[in-house]
Order: structure tokens, then C-alpha cells, then sequence
């Protein structure tokens, strides 16, 4: 991993204005054709099955209430319901998400009566939340929508064992690796462009 951490590390700084598809390509022409070929197809898939997942997150669904929740939405009742009654700053970090981030989607989830806020005792500056029960209706029928998808993968790669399942959960982990140093060398080419042009 680390030779490939390299080798990706290499590649990025010296093309840092490159998109990230075109960077892997570039990355993988020092590798025999065939291998090359396949490489390359997978690269196109993933990036279908990336534009196809970001398509379907970005519909809204009722999830059996009244009110249309957004996928982000979807994910905060979520990690409420799995740790009830939370404050917003220990919810944050089990998201990953900002303070910020997480009181704007808390706002818009409070608007359409899936939370509640409630200052903690004791503490005036701590705000709590919770999930009201259309909350708790979405939160449920969003895991019986999570089963039926996991239930119809199971049923699509049922011939795959253990080990091909292993095997494509480092490839993925590869490209989180990969994506994540692009990212990193994206975001610093952008901030020293930003500085040349001052």
C-alpha cells in the first residue's frame, strides 16, 4: 500500500488540475494492456455506479410520512434514532459532520416535525434531540428500505464467496485511498493557486 501511496502521490502532484478519472488513467498507463483494459472498464462502472448511487440520494422520500426527507435528512434521523436523546455536538462527531452542518439539517428536520430540540439539564448551552414519531415512522421504514436493498444484493451476488467479497472491499478501499489523496492534492493545488494569484 504504501509503494501505491507513492506512486498516486507522485502522479497527483503532477497533475493537480487534472479530474480525478482522467488522474487514474494517467496513473494506470505504465500497466501491461490487458491489465490496463480491465482497470479502465472498471473505472467506467465505478463511475456509473458512483453517478447512479449520487442520483438515487438525491431523491427525496416520504419514508411513510407526510413530509419529503432528503437523503442527508434520512441519515441524521438515522443516527438519532441510534443514539437517543444526543446532543447536537456528540451527534456531530459520531456523523463526522460539523456543529454547523448538523443545526442546519436539525432546523430543517425540526420544521417538518421529525425532531425535537430541548436544552439539556443542567447545561443551558447544550442542545439536545430527539426524534419525534413521524421521526421514529421514517427511521423505521428507512432501515426496512436499507434491508430490501442489502436483501436484493445478496440475492444479485449470491455466488460470490467470502473471499471474492473480500477481495472487492480492498479494491474499494483502494479507491477510497486513491480519492482521498486526489482530494488532498486538489484542495492544496487550489489553495496554492489561490496564493500565486495574490
Amino acid at each position: 500500500m504504501d509503494q501505491r501511496r507513492r506512486l498516486v502521490e507522485r502522479y497527483t502532484s503532477e497533475l493537480r488540475g487534472e479530474d480525478c478519472l482522467a488522474t487514474i488513467r494517467f496513473m494506470l498507463s505504465d500497466v501491461p494492456d490487458d491489465l490496463n483494459e480491465n482497470l479502465t472498464e472498471l473505472l467506467r462502472k465505478l463511475d456509473r455506479v458512483v453517478a447512479r448511487l449520487a442520483a438515487i440520494q438525491q431523491m427525496p422520500r416520504s419514508y411513510g410520512t407526510d413530509v419529503q426527507i432528503h437523503s442527508t435528512e434520512i441519515h441524521t434521523v438515522q443516527a438519532i434514532g441510534e443514539n437517543e436523546d444526543v446532543s447536537l455536538t456528540q451527534l456531530a462527531k459520531h456523523m463526522g459532520v460539523t456543529k454547523g452542518a448538523l443545526s442546519q439539517t436539525v432546523a430543517k428536520l425540526t420544521r417538518k416535525g421529525l425532531v425535537t430540540k430541548r436544552l439539556a439539564p443542567g447545561n443551558a448551552r447544550e442542545i439536545r434531540v430527539a426524534l419525534t414519531d413521524s421521526g421514529w415512522t421514517a427511521h423505521r421504514n428507512h432501515e426496512a428500505f436499507d434491508r430490501r436493498i442489502l436483501s436484493a444484493i445478496e440475492e444479485h451476488c449470491g455466488s460470490a464467496t467470502p473471499r471474492m467479497v473480500k477481495r472487492y472491499l480492498e479494491v474499494l478501499r483502494d479507491f477510497e485511498d486513491i480519492l482521498e489523496l486526489l482530494g488532498t492534492s486538489n484542495h492544496q493545488a487550489v489553495g496554492a493557486n489561490q496564493e500565486d494569484d495574490q
